[in-house]
């Protein structure tokens, strides 16, 4: 779990692995998760932006994007924000900005 990281870091828009066709069709990537993971999306003030689960049989694919949508469908904003990723071996907190 120590190794799991967010890119890129700061977000910018139009990152390299953007669909540049669509305006609203931006992605962070979260990767080295392992097989069995939940991340916990929230902004500074501790309110939960979104929970994304995630599971893989083959250990060696702990990659997945998150499309930047609050799980109330609203695009977030720039800004700071903390994930906080939990699985049977442990839990890690970081952080990614995103700027607009």
């Amino acid at each position: 779990v120590s190794n799991v990281g967010v890119r890129p870091n700061p977000y910018k828009r139009a990152a390299l692995h953007d669909n540049r066709a669509s305006v609203y069709d931006h992605k962070l990537l979260f990767y080295n998760l392992p097989p069995q993971a939940t991340v916990t999306i929230l902004d500074v003030a501790g309110q939960v932006i979104d929970v994304i689960r995630f599971a893989s049989s083959d250990p060696s694919k702990g990659s997945i994007f998150w499309d930047m949508f609050s799980k109330d469908g609203i695009e977030v904003a720039s800004g700071l924000y903390v994930y906080v990723v939990e699985s049977p071996s442990g839990s890690k907190v970081g952080y990614f900005s995103i700027l607009r």
